[in-house]
């Protein structure tokens, strides 16, 4: 059975520095075992190296065409082109990185899991301390989207959860306790990339 480690984020955790490691070597990691897929990227160079286009599949507000390259008119589709490029790998890992995982309501995970049925799945999941998360999207959204709401208007409104406990009993409501791996993202010394591959079996500080 295929193993897929899937790294939901969360926001503001190094994600995006997984992403970018992780389809700059990706013909590399192949070679080694572990699969990388290329369905689920965004065909935005700005979001193309991560598989936002699975979480995005349910939420309705992210339409932008160009993203959605060749699933402009089946959304739904990527999930089916992403299990035929998985079972046709020869890869016996695979994965799945997102921080847009993070912002799936139950329902939605619901049907991740589903999606993921036949496989054996491993949920990765970094957390950082609420405030210093809270502060850097904060920042994030000022310096590049124009938020002039105070901050704690603005946490109120936010779209990523701030409860996590909850976003982690519905991770492990769906896919069970002992295959959420939670990880702090403030760990003295950490690096992030070589953490999640670590969880995944595969050690790349060579590459």
């Amino acid at each position: 059975m295929r193993e897929i480690y899937l790294h939901i984020g969360t926001h503001k955790t190094g994600s995006t520095a997984v992403q970018a490691f992780a389809a700059r070597h990706d013909k590399e990691l192949e070679r080694r075992g572990l699969l990388y897929p290329a369905t689920g990227r965004p065909a935005i160079r700005r979001f193309a190296s991560g598989h936002h286009l699975l979480p995005w599949t349910r939420l309705e507000h992210v339409n932008w065409k160009p993203a959605w390259g060749d699933f402009a008119n089946d959304p739904e589709q990527v999930w089916g082109d992403l299990r035929k490029e998985i079972e046709a790998s020869s890869c016996s890992t695979v994965l799945i990185s997102s921080e847009e995982f993070d912002v799936l309501g139950d329902e939605d995970v619901a049907l991740v899991a589903r999606q993921m049925d036949g496989f054996d799945v491993e949920v990765i999941c970094y957390l950082r301390r609420l405030d210093e998360f809270v502060q850097s999207y904060y920042t994030t959204d000022v310096l590049y989207h124009g938020e002039s709401r105070d901050i704690q208007t603005y946490s109120k409104g936010m779209r990523t959860t701030i409860d996590y406990f909850e976003l982690i009993d519905r991770w492990r409501r769906q896919f069970g306790a002992q295959n959420v791996h939670v990880g702090f993202y403030t760990r003295p010394g950490l690096d992030i990339v070589s953490d999640v591959f670590g969880k995944a079996g595969l050690d790349v500080s060579e590459i």
